[in-house]
């Protein structure tokens, strides 16, 4: 067949299709008109990607409903008249003027306002990014419908938006503004929060990612200046300037922020950023990531008011940036965090009028994110710091808040109430717009950040437009929709793990880089998976359901399975047929859902090996054939999963890797005070659930003399000593303080007697029992964070490595 007439016939063929669809398709009609089509104008820059995407969103969203795609018009309304059977958007509502600009004088933030009259749809709005929330609002109004939760690549709405149906709009006067100017959030637009694109595009300037807050790396290159101008960065305490870690993934060098060539550099780089993003509003001006990284060069400290704050030196440095910027790029804003070393209010200096500090409820100061103004305990100096940048910003400040646990996405984190308080807090105290670090949806193998992470997404998003709602009624109202017969068992569950934190005696406390353990008690898990099993059988049969509180059941599986597992000792022989259940339970759930992200440092593999003592082989675990096995028959997998990690030494004794000793904490490399050791265990005191490690010794014959344990290990570095119990098939050979150095790594022998290590396999097992409650007489060696007396940062002791000489 000849090209020409192959083409001629596909293009036959598409025709016949395209044809056959629309005889099948619905009818848009706009009170009784039909519709002919949405309308735009060809506005500048900075406007019109947000009408071509809300335009967009509404013709998917109509064809989707009736399998009729009507058209996207660009004109200019100076020639073209405004007639029955248009949909207007945009900058081409307020042109034409189709909206008319006096309901906008009561909308918050340059708002949306939505008007169906006279047979003409019009959605106009004064913030460039609120056309997109009109449209959804739009869309949920005419299609009856509501946006519940979404993703990069999927919307979930309920009802589902099924195709073949008319699609009429009726008369309709609908405006909404929020009380926050922009709230950032992974893909939240469908659900109102700020589209992204308002948010400048770092990787223009050579950042690694687009609209992260650590842009130092993009504003100055650091490979091109280290080695001719490393004055540039910033000067360390001991007199050396600043390099950038070879093996740090986040850029954490800081700058110089007296040298005037820098802030030169600087300034260039934003405004070439701004001009070549002309749809972005907001810009983030930061230094490079973690603390104790400000310049100590004579010149800075100079600028110190007062030695320690140094909050003034830098809000005077984006100060004379912002001065250029505001000349020669009127309108944009810069966005700069308070983080860490500059969380502290500036002292005299105050930010200017296009400058927005963003602050950071960041751990140590805000170290319980569970409870929002813990004020007497864990929050108390973060909450004095917040105060006092409410009292320096002139009522133009963000917040860049940490809703859910960054290492452990997996696991139950139960701080809705806690984001709820605190938004009522921004929004009484002027604060003018918010970014949320985590609380990321269902994708590409991340199970969503935490518990209810749907329903925190949701909910948070309509409190950001209107903080007075009924919090309570919409967190039943989206139980309702997306959990349908399981709705009220999963209210309950949802308030169990809540009351969690607030249990008399208990106070559990987390804050978001924290990873402990212990959440799960023997008396909340009997609760919780009775709540579980009555929602699955009343969503049984109920796909969309079912699925939807088995996802959620992965958290409190996660949960369980790490607080209370095999390799801590907190499971007995009788409660293994159970605990067995529940693990195969939690790999068939992540297996549906694909989920390979388990948490940071933390593979699936190792959190398998070092909760489950299961071994996986590489590759992609769920298809790992152990996991199989474990599936279709937990309890023989499970019996049969004992690893051998062991190695022969020269003396004919035995050495035990440390990746073969499980529990406890994982670090990859150590050297606080001491030389650097790589791959080593680190034990903290019991209350934390990270005090005990065990591995296994396989003999081939019964040793009729005692055995030396060598193990290699540190002790914390405060005045104190940690106590170390260790056992051996159950006998205690050794129960005191820890024999190791406090910086530097050295080796004791322990003496096993005789008659306890046999033929087959033996069980080592190390217990850190540093009592939790510290008396007053220690109080003056111990780091607090907070008044609380369990410090998990103080007390623990480092094993890296264990051999047997026989």
């Amino acid at each position: 067949m000849k090209k020409g007439l192959m083409y001629k016939c596909l293009l036959f063929c598409f025709a016949t299709v395209f044809f056959l669809i629309n005889i099948h398709a619905g009818e848009i009609t706009i009170q009784g008109v039909p519709c002919k089509g949405i309308y735009l104008s060809k506005s500048n820059a900075s406007h019109r990607p947000y009408d071509d995407k809300a335009a967009k969103i509404l013709q998917q969203y109509l064809q989707k409903a009736t399998g009729k795609r009507i058209p996207i018009n660009y004109v200019s309304f100076a020639k073209q008249k405004i007639t029955p059977g248009m949909i207007i958007l945009g900058q081409a509502a307020i042109k034409s003027g189709a909206a008319d600009k006096k309901i906008f004088k009561n909308i918050k933030n340059g708002g949306f306002a939505i008007s169906v009259k006279d047979n003409v749809v019009v959605v106009a709005n004064l913030g460039r990014d609120n056309i997109i929330s009109g449209v959804y609002a739009l869309i949920e109004a005419v299609l009856s419908v509501e946006f519940l939760a979404s993703s990069r690549k999927a919307v979930i709405t309920e009802p589902e938006i099924k195709s073949g149906r008319d699609v009429m709009f009726k008369a309709m006067n609908l405006s909404r503004g929020p009380a926050f100017k922009f709230r950032f959030i992974r893909a939240g637009e469908a659900i109102g929060y700020s589209s992204y694109m308002l948010l400048g595009d770092a990787t223009i300037i050579g950042a690694k990612y687009d609209n992260r807050c650590h842009t130092a790396e993009g504003l100055v290159n650091y490979e091109k200046y280290k080695d001719s101008h490393p004055e540039y960065f910033a000067m360390s305490a001991n007199g050396k300037r600043l390099r950038k870690k070879a093996d740090m993934r986040r850029f954490d060098v800081h700058f110089c922020t007296s040298n005037p060539n820098l802030k030169k550099i600087v300034t260039e780089s934003v405004i070439k950023w701004m001009k070549a993003d002309p749809k972005a509003k907001y810009f983030w001006l930061c230094q490079g990531d973690g603390g104790n990284k400000y310049c100590r060069c004579k010149k800075c400290m100079a600028m110190d008011i007062k030695p320690g704050i140094i909050s003034d030196r830098w809000i005077s440095f984006v100060n004379d940036v912002a001065a250029v910027i505001a000349h020669k790029c009127p309108g944009r804003k810069i966005l700069t965090l308070a983080y860490v070393d500059l969380e502290t209010p500036p002292i005299k200096v105050r930010p200017a009028k296009n400058v927005i500090p963003m602050y950071c409820p960041y751990p140590n100061n805000w170290s319980n994110h569970l409870a929002a103004f813990d004020d007497k305990e864990y929050n108390a100096v973060g909450i004095k710091t917040l105060k006092g940048w409410t009292n320096v910003t002139r009522n133009n400040l963000g917040i860049f808040c940490y809703p859910s646990s960054c290492p452990e996405p997996l696991t139950i984190w139960p701080s809705f109430y806690a984001n709820y308080e605190k938004i009522i807090y921004y929004a009484k105290n002027n604060v003018i717009g918010m970014d949320f670090c985590g609380l990321f949806p269902y994708e590409r193998g991340l199970s969503g950040h935490n518990s209810f992470n749907e329903l925190q997404r949701y909910v948070l998003s309509k409190v950001l437009w209107n903080p007075s709602l009924d919090v309570e009624k919409k967190i039943d109202h989206f139980m309702k929709l997306y959990y349908g017969p399981g709705a009220k068992y999963m209210r309950s569950f949802f308030k169990l793990i809540h009351e969690q934190v607030k249990v008399d005696g208990r106070h559990y406390a987390q804050h978001t880089e924290q990873t402990k353990r212990g959440f799960v008690t023997d008396a909340f898990a009997k609760k919780a998976y009775a709540i579980f099993e009555k929602a699955e059988k009343a969503t049984k049969g109920k796909k969309r359901y079912y699925n939807r509180i088995l996802k959620e059941k992965l958290f409190l599986l996660y949960a369980d399975l790490t607080d209370r597992c095999r390799s801590n000792r907190k499971i007995s022989v009788a409660k293994m047929s159970l605990y067995a259940k529940h693990l195969a339970e939690f790999a068939k759930i992540a297996k549906m859902l694909k989920i390979t992200y388990f948490g940071r440092d933390q593979t699936p593999a190792k959190w398998f090996m070092e909760t489950a003592i299961l071994k996986l082989n590489s590759g992609c675990w769920y298809n790992d054939p152990k996991i199989i096995s474990l599936i279709k028959t937990p309890l023989d997998t499970l019996g049969a999963t004992v690893p051998r990690c062991q190695e022969k030494i020269r003396d004919g004794g035995w050495r035990i890797p440390i990746k073969g000793l499980v529990g406890s904490v994982s670090l990859k490399s150590y050297n606080y005070k001491c030389p650097i050791k790589r791959e080593v265990k680190l034990l903290r005191r019991k209350s934390s659930g990270q005090g005990y490690a065990m591995t296994y010794l396989f003999l081939e014959q019964t040793p009729s003399k005692p055995v030396s344990l060598n193990i290699e290990g540190l002790d914390n570095e405060k005045k104190l000593k940690a106590r170390i119990e260790i056992t051996v098939n159950g006998k205690v050979i050794y129960k005191k303080a820890v024999p190791f150095a406090k910086h530097d790594w050295k080796t004791h022998s322990f003496n096993i007697p005789a008659g306890i290590l046999r033929k087959g396999k033996n069980k080592i097992e190390f217990k850190n029992i540093t009592p939790d409650i510290v008396t007053q007489n220690e109080k003056k060696y111990v780091e607090f964070i907070s008044m609380r007396r369990k410090n998990y940062k103080w007390g623990w002791f480092i094993i890296s490595g264990i051999s047997f000489k026989f």
